[in-house]
């Protein structure tokens, strides 16, 4: 029982049957896609936004930051949902080594219940606010004139990925049930 560094998508296949691993390896890999992609794009953005700054600073583009900002966002809240899910939020471990395996497994079971209750307020908050933006017209004040209700779109999306992610992580605990073994340091449950 060493320290583990696998990737969540294996997580996830060794924790489930097989048609249920199939459409789990296949979601990871179209998260994975269209996040790298948002942050690759950003990434480009930056670079040759950089680039054009030093080359010929007159041409150098001026909308792109607001673009970077809005790729970014959108890519962190897509990836809520894959990092409650397998279990990779930030967590109190120091806490979770001291219990034993039961009083950690309940405590995990309500944490992931917290966090689904969390999650569905915040994703209301955020429907909220992207439906008052889209309702008044909201735009940047740059001159792309972006549409605000696009870019705050993705917290109640990110919201419900969460919840979701919560919610399949505790079903799962529910009926595995506490497992018996002793964490090692740095080791995921």
């Amino acid at each position: 029982m060493g320290i583990e560094t696998a990737s969540a998508p294996s997580d996830e296949l060794r924790r489930s049957s097989a048609p249920r691993g199939r459409f789990d390896l296949w979601r990871a890999r179209v998260e994975t896609i269209i996040i790298g992609g948002l942050m690759g794009a950003a990434m480009a953005l930056v670079f040759y936004t950089v680039l054009m700054r030093y080359v010929s600073p007159a041409n150098a583009p001026r909308f792109t930051d607001e673009i970077v900002v809005y790729g970014v966002m959108w890519a962190v809240m897509l990836a809520w949902g894959g990092v409650s899910r397998s279990r990779n939020h930030v967590r109190a471990d120091l806490v979770l080594h001291v219990m034993p395996p039961r009083l950690r497994h309940l405590s995990e079971i309500a944490a992931n219940v917290v966090g689904f209750a969390f999650a569905l307020f915040l994703g209301w908050f955020g429907y909220l606010v992207a439906y008052e933006a889209w309702d008044f017209g909201d735009l940047s004040p740059t001159n792309i004139r972006f549409p605000l209700w696009v870019y705050y779109s993705a917290l109640p999306i990110g919201a419900l990925l969460m919840a979701l992610g919560h919610a399949r992580a505790a079903m799962e605990m529910i009926v595995d049930g506490p497992t018996d073994e002793k964490l090692q340091i740095g080791e995921e449950i």
